[in-house]
């Protein structure tokens, strides 16, 4: 039951939904309703539009998925708009997440959204650094709201480190990209973000970030990417 209390942030299923984005559904058209359905309890996984299909749509775009709703499958989300430098991706109701570079910055429409992230001024994600330029340590601070409304401030404090190449499957295509990973701890509290970097330029394709506990880690896979 706990997947089914997340699809409503994940799910594209836009035909009949109120509150959609005309322009988003005009564009993305076949490849949201082939994402849709996801409500139906004896409904089999929909087929994912290949990469062909997507790549082919006039906006960035991105694929979701989060760790608390392990069955779902990833949503695609268009980016909608750019503002001080970060790029909000959002399925066609406007839910979706934040993104600063490749630092998740901000959910919206999750169970318990992360409010803000702010970061170190050398965060490598944000720069996009080539891993070979990555500080050994970093700093995130979120920015959170929890059951009772109450916003709250936690610090991080990051260890980087290089967790070697690897082959990844991002979206239906293979690519080679170093795997760095953040271990970041306040308190009793810790977790590990992991992130896929192109060597050569920095660019994230993929990351798996924590956004918090009720929402645990977002994957982003970077489908088409945000040229500006």
């Amino acid at each position: 039951m706990m997947a089914r209390r997340f699809l409503p942030a994940l799910a594209l299923a836009l035909a009949g939904c109120g509150n959609t984005d005309p322009g988003l559904q005009a564009a993305f058209g076949g490849a949201f309703d082939q994402i849709g359905g996801l409500f139906a309890d004896d409904a089999p996984p929909p087929a994912q539009p290949s990469y062909a299909e997507v790549i082919a749509l006039p906006f960035a775009s991105i694929a979701l998925s989060l760790s608390a709703a392990p069955d779902a499958p990833p949503a695609l989300l268009a980016a909608n708009a750019l503002i001080n430098g970060r790029v909000w991706y959002v399925d066609g109701a406007r839910r979706g997440v934040v993104l600063e570079g490749g630092r998740v910055a901000g959910s919206r429409g999750m169970l318990r959204d992360l409010l803000s992230a702010s970061h170190a001024p050398d965060d490598p994600l944000v720069a996009g650094d080539p891993p070979a330029d990555w500080p050994v340590a970093t700093l995130l601070v979120h920015r959170a709201r929890d059951g009772q409304g109450r916003e709250s401030l936690r610090a991080y404090a990051c260890v980087t480190a290089f967790a070697g190449i690897e082959t990844v499957t991002l979206y239906q295509r293979d690519m080679a990209l170093a795997h760095m990973t953040e271990d970041c701890t306040v308190g009793d509290a810790r977790f590990r973000n992991d992130h896929w970097i192109d060597q050569r330029d920095g660019r994230m394709w993929k990351t798996r970030q924590w956004i918090g506990v009720e929402s645990g880690f977002v994957e982003v896979v970077v489908v088409r990417p945000f040229s500006g």
